[in-house]
């Protein structure tokens, strides 16, 4: 089970007790985004390409001698429960995500009440200014709302990526009740 996405927990059950070793072998099958190439620069990097997909593979051996620590209390859980637990962590994760672009959103929303504010005040104090002062003056309030657009930008941004998470969640759901009913589509590993 997947616990982040570069780190797994791997269960083992029904290990006999004087088993020599376990050998677990990982295939990274995600797009290596480094091996994608164009015509130009296919001959420099061939080289590359079969180092990186050497570094796809893993293969973990566990040794007996490893003293590893065993739970006799802990539940072995299914598969249908470990895939509808991940997928709950998944969902998770999103909802987390949510959260903190709700957060920021509201950070970002005081900081242009706040620049709003300096504007105001700026464009109030400047009847009493001279010529040179007012310059100055308009230079400060064209950098404050160069700034509240920026952050109308990233409240923006911040909105499409809730309603991106609150797509996944949906998504997520669906194939939890799947899963529940007994359809996990859990990728198979090449033998």
């Amino acid at each position: 089970m997947a616990t982040s996405p570069n780190t797994m927990v791997v269960q083992f059950e029904k290990l006999k007790t004087n088993f020599q070793d376990v050998r677990v072998s990982f295939a990274d099958k995600t797009i290596d985004t480094e091996s994608i190439k164009t015509a130009a620069n296919d001959d420099e990097s061939a080289t590359n390409k079969q180092a990186k997909a050497s570094n796809q593979l893993a293969t973990i051996i566990i040794n007996n001698d490893d003293k590893l620590p065993t739970n006799s209390q802990r539940k072995v859980l299914s598969k249908k429960q470990l895939v509808v637990a991940q997928t709950r962590i998944n969902i998770q994760e999103h909802e987390h995500n949510i959260k903190e672009n709700r957060a920021a959103i509201k950070d970002w929303q005081a900081a242009i009440k706040e620049q709003t504010e300096n504007v105001r005040t700026t464009r109030q104090q400047m009847q009493d200014m001279t010529d040179k002062e007012r310059s100055q003056a308009n230079e400060t309030i064209a950098s404050y709302e160069s700034k509240m657009t920026d952050l109308k930008k990233n409240i923006s941004d911040a909105k499409t990526d809730i309603q991106s998470e609150k797509d996944k969640i949906k998504h997520l759901e669906k194939q939890k009740t799947k899963q529940q009913n007994g359809q996990l589509n859990v990728p198979k590993l090449a033998q």
